[in-house]
């Protein structure tokens, strides 16, 4: 049997620097180093743009790249982060993957060929002058200037209100309270994402209330030094946030900097570490979603600007090349209820995957996809309080051991199989949301399948592939919050079972080369959920009609 649990809306999204806010007082800026990209030099060009955190380097930058001029006189060009504790190697796959559009015919032209096409100039920011320099000894560096007050005003009617309109009783302390951003536009943002909750609101006298008790709040801050200003702002919009996003927000810190934040992934790790509220109407993955569009609109999750103000105050931070230090250490072991790891990858020897579970026990969260384990760690079964799970790997089998965890909701493993063979009885893990992989999944062999009382009682999605599978015992209980049935090649299931018209939640079955049985009660169970008022989108390959 192959099987695959997907859920919905989540798929392929990354978190990533943001270009979509409005770019206020770049134009000029703009202006003056496209004209420097395309003036005809004979060598290698470097500019450097340099400024201190929050002035708009990176946005700017962004801008440029995505100028029509510059896209015209540059058609092969990458955009690639550097963070300042870097690895050669992530640049390089990062360069590598940006250029995987390149077209076929390039292939048959030489090196030097692909070299000269490949010939772009370089647009490279810096807040290190004295790096910005030794990089380049024909340019000068390109600071970058603060905001005006008129710049300020504006970039703040805009983040807070969408247009450049503003009411006139707000009129006032709007100006105010740009003054007092420094002319920093991450700083403005940051203030605009607080003034817009309040705004949200849209009675006249709350707003004109709390804007000024916010510009007396604004005052309390240190302002000859434009650096703590800074962060003493970035620190009222975290203590801002409501109960609820906090522990979401500052868990972002545990990626590295500059790091693409898959959304699916970060959703997960939400839902294992207990920070989304369950809500009867609706799923966790929903309201997870909630979550970071709320921190959005609050322009928290906007650039890696913000991540790099979390990492501040992060308490443990691990370099994984020296992985098995940090494993062995003492106390942090027994207190560790997550363990995560990011970039590149780190080969295991066996002696040391029993470190983990002895170092770990009452970890919840257990996503080291960047570690390959040659064969399964048999020690992680002991990880019984295990909610997620992410493994890279090189073995077939999942062993029926597995079967010890008891709280798991999701378990992904990348393996360099084709194929990954599933022996535990998975159907008892009632808790289990979300399993993923990257090969056929091969689950039991026998032709019946009768659905554990527990049922899987959170699962939305269910695809079911090449299976063998004839008999399906199930009722509405063993599935309420079925969303999506998928079946492929079923070739020899005799029916679906008449249960599932009762789950309110489902929505769709599509079936693809499945039995005539199985595709005539597919019908009947959407016969039965016509009658009972709810509207079943039914999709059957080849329809047998």
């Amino acid at each position: 049997m192959h099987l695959s649990f997907f859920i919905n809306h989540l798929c392929g999204c990354f978190i990533k620097v943001s270009f979509v806010r409005n770019v206020v007082g770049l134009e000029d800026e703009a202006a003056k180093i496209i004209s420097l990209l395309t003036e005809e030099t004979e060598e290698l060009d470097v500019i450097s743009i340099i400024g201190m955190p929050g002035l708009g380097k990176t946005t700017l930058a962004g801008k440029i790249y995505r100028d029509p001029t510059i896209a015209y006189e540059f058609p092969i060009r990458l955009w690639v982060n550097v963070s300042q504790q870097y690895r050669v190697r992530d640049i390089f796959l990062s360069v590598l993957r940006d250029l995987s559009w390149i077209t076929e015919d390039m292939y048959d032209k030489t090196d030097l060929e692909i070299a000269q096409a490949l010939r772009a100039r370089l647009d490279k920011e810096s807040r290190n002058e004295e790096v910005a320099r030794a990089t380049n000894h024909y340019r000068t560096s390109h600071k970058l200037r603060f905001l005006n007050l008129e710049e300020s005003r504006l970039l703040l009617k805009f983040s807070v209100f969408g247009n450049p309109n503003c009411p006139v009783e707000l009129e006032t302390l709007g100006g105010v309270i740009a003054d007092m951003c420094g002319g920093l536009p991450l700083v403005i943002m940051l203030v605009a994402g607080v003034l817009a909750k309040i705004a949200s609101t849209g009675e006249m006298k709350v707003m004109q209330s709390s804007w000024k008790k916010f510009t007396e709040i604004l005052k309390t801050f240190v302002y000859d030094d434009l650096g703590t200003r800074f962060q003493q702002i970035v620190s009222f919009s975290c203590n801002a946030l409501p109960s609820n996003l906090k522990p979401s927000f500052l868990y972002l810190g545990m990626f590295p900097e500059d790091f693409e934040i898959p959304i699916k992934r970060l959703i997960l790790l939400w839902i294992a570490e207990g920070f989304i509220e369950q809500k009867t109407e609706i799923s966790l993955e929903e309201t997870a979603k909630h979550y970071l569009e709320d921190l959005i609109d609050r322009n928290l999750v906007m650039t890696d600007k913000i991540q790099f103000l979390i990492y501040k105050g992060r308490h443990i931070s691990i370099d994984f090349n020296n992985v098995m230090n940090f494993i062995s250490s003492q106390p942090y072991g027994p207190r560790v209820r997550s363990l995560c790891s990011s970039r590149e990858e780190i080969i295991l020897l066996p002696t040391d995957i029993s470190a983990i579970a002895d170092a770990f026990k009452l970890t919840r969260v257990l996503d080291v996809r960047s570690i390959r384990f040659t064969r399964f760690p048999f020690y992680l079964t002991q990880l019984v309080h295990l909610r997620h799970i992410a493994l890279t790997s090189d073995f077939k089998v999942l062993p029926e051991a597995i079967s010890k965890w008891w709280n798991i909701q999701t378990i992904i493993v990348f393996t360099s199989s084709r194929v990954l063979e599933i022996k535990a009885d998975i159907w008892k893990m009632v808790h289990l949301r979300h399993l993923e992989t990257n090969a056929s999944v091969i689950l039991c062999k026998a032709g019946a399948w009768k659905a554990a009382d527990g049922g899987f009682r959170q699962l939305e999605v269910l695809k079911i592939e090449y299976t063998n599978l004839v008999l399906w015992e199930a009722s509405s209980h063993h599935f309420p919050n079925l969303q999506e049935l998928k079946l492929r090649n079923c070739e020899e299931l005799e029916a679906l079972p008449f249960g599932l018209a009762d789950v309110s939640s489902l929505q769709v079955i599509d079936l693809h080369r499945t039995t005539k049985l199985a595709a005539a009660s597919a019908r009947e169970i959407q016969q039965e959920t016509d009658t009972k008022g709810r509207r079943l989108k039914l999709s059957i390959f080849p329809s047998y009609e």
